[in-house]
């Protein structure tokens, strides 16, 4: 008797024991098929607005990148000291050079400025001219040359040397045929000055003074810049001019449309229609 009920627990705990790992297989078998859905499915919810990852995976989705450093596409100071250098010395051997080479030396003069401002803010190559830059260019354009009109009269009358500084700086259209200085203007000259004084030196004085001082300290350099030239009415003028473009700079017109400004001008106020009567000087 007592073997047979020892049978028979024996038998029973067996037949639990089974049942248990049975039980145990069916919740791993589950558990390894939820998991699968979930991988499968989790991309779709996700599109579809569904928050079926878990935790861990979800709070690493919604972690926000670290932030990556942007290499800055504006001017540093040295950059800017070290053209304002060589536009001095790019200017004093235009002006003080041999006359008769005055308009090659003007264009080299050019294009090594323009050349160094691209170098030195490699953001100026992708400087276009839009069709609305061609209006808003042509409006500066006409805007500056009524104040001339105003400068050369006030020249004239007040600057002692006022006459014989005007009638020297158009002497120099007599140089070179009037076609290509126009083209010398427009092709080099006035593209390249406004890639280096304003592309350049203004935005790195902007960038280190703040907006409209270091648009007024660019126009100073603009205009000192001249003073090598020992025509006082042609400092005035060039810090008219600079002036003129360096706050529109700063208000946010394009640099587009100032190089299609100071084209216009160049050759409307130098070539086509000077503001005044004209003489060669003596």
């Amino acid at each position: 008797m007592g073997r047979t009920v020892g049978r028979c627990a024996a038998t029973v705990r067996g037949l639990f024991t089974r049942r248990r790992a049975e039980q145990a297989t069916r919740d791993l078998s589950s558990a390894a098929r939820a998991l699968a859905t979930t991988c499968q499915t989790g991309p779709a919810a996700r599109s579809a607005g569904g928050t079926t990852d878990p935790p861990v995976l979800a709070a690493a989705r919604t972690t926000p990148p670290a932030p990556i450093a942007v290499r800055t596409l504006r001017p540093g100071g040295g950059a800017v000291a070290f053209g304002l250098g060589a536009a001095q010395a790019a200017f004093a051997a235009t002006f003080r050079g041999p006359r008769d080479r005055f308009w090659p030396r003007m264009t080299t003069t050019g294009l090594a400025l323009g050349t160094y401002a691209v170098l030195a803010r490699p953001a100026l190559r992708h400087t276009r001219i839009r069709p609305w830059d061609l209006l808003l260019g042509a409006a500066s354009a006409a805007l500056l040359y009524r104040t001339f009109a105003l400068g050369d009269r006030f020249a004239r009358r007040f600057v002692p040397s006022g006459s014989r500084d005007i009638a020297e700086i158009y002497a120099l259209r007599e140089l070179r045929p009037r076609s290509e200085i126009a083209l010398r203007l427009v092709t080099v000259v006035a593209p390249a000055e406004e890639l280096f004084w304003r592309g350049l030196v203004q935005e790195g004085l902007m960038l280190r003074f703040g907006r409209w001082r270091g648009a007024a300290l660019a126009a100073a350099a603009y205009g000192g810049v001249h003073g090598v030239t020992g025509n006082v009415t042609l400092v005035g003028a060039a810090s008219v001019a600079g002036a003129h473009w360096c706050a529109l700079y700063a208000a946010g017109v394009p640099l587009g449309a100032l190089i299609v400004s100071h084209q216009l001008w160049d050759v409307w106020i130098f070539l086509l229609q000077p503001t005044g009567a004209v003489s060669t000087p003596v």
